[in-house]
């Protein structure tokens, strides 16, 4: 009996941090934000990309060759990409340029990228080098800031992105005042806690990352270990109050485990209203 549970053990382990953490995927979802007849707008998600020994630069550089084969309109990088310290920002950066040559590509940051809480633990206390980094390879990076993004023959939208909820970072002012241009208005936000804060605010979409899915999914689909008061919206697309959530189960993880839980990119279009 007990050389069973060791075997049924060691397959599990196996499985959780050599099979699993490598076995990328594409999760598509739609979202009718647009008036009838426009043209679909395909909004490329990657976050959580945790950069470290565990994850290294080519599988995230694999992860953006998938993304690039999506033929996207926009990208949007939702936060967390490195786990603590990190050296290879050249290299990072190039990786990521690949995205911005052929897309306008946006992001903002997660709570590993810098906050006070790291610094005990070796990472660093603000996001500035991973900024840089973003900066470098062309990314637009809206830390509690917004743009209006208009793409050729394509509806408009607002893209509003907030610093991390955990890091202290969000600070959410005047951004999701009414509209006065009723245009779709999407909001990136690492944590997908951060939408309590902004129930009752004006937005449409919020892309959050944060959760890696669960990570660690139990067989009867629990997630006890998503680092989310709400654990409701773990991963996918929902709809909650009059707005849409979706949280990509993201491509890297900690420690580098994962179970029943894939890591994703994912594309997130937007399509005409019924």
């Amino acid at each position: 009996m007990m050389c069973s549970l060791a075997a049924v053990a060691a397959v599990v382990y196996t499985d959780m941090r050599f099979v699993e953490p490598n076995w990328l995927g594409l999760g598509v979802h739609r979202v009718p934000l647009l008036p009838a007849g426009s043209e679909r707008i395909r909004i490329l998600q990657i976050s959580d990309l945790h950069a470290s020994d565990d994850v290294p630069l080519d599988f995230i550089e694999h992860a953006v060759e998938l993304g690039l084969q999506q033929k996207p309109d926009v990208v949007c990088l939702t936060g967390d990409f490195i786990t603590l310290r990190w050296d290879e920002w050249n290299a990072y950066s190039r990786i990521l340029e690949r995205l911005s040559k052929i897309a306008p590509t946006f992001g903002t940051t997660g709570n590993h990228d810098g906050g006070e809480s790291l610094v005990s633990r070796g990472g660093y206390h603000r996001p500035t080098k991973v900024i840089e980094m973003l900066e470098k390879a062309n990314v637009r990076v809206l830390m509690n800031a917004s743009c209006n993004v208009a793409l050729p023959h394509k509806n408009p939208f607002e893209l509003v992105g907030f610093g991390d909820l955990w890091s202290n970072d969000f600070v959410p002012g005047e951004l999701l005042s009414p509209r006065s241009e009723k245009i779709p208005r999407i909001v990136m936000s690492h944590n997908p806690d951060t939408k309590d804060d902004i129930e009752r605010s004006d937005w449409d979409l919020m892309l959050s990352g944060h959760t890696h899915g669960g990570q660690l999914t139990l067989p009867w689909g629990s997630t006890p270990f998503a680092p989310v008061k709400d654990k409701r919206f773990v991963r996918g697309l929902h709809q909650w109050q009059n707005h849409w959530l979706h949280i990509t189960k993201g491509i890297g993880s900690m420690r580098n485990m994962r179970l029943n839980c894939f890591p994703e990119i994912s594309m997130v279009e937007l399509v005409p209203m019924a």
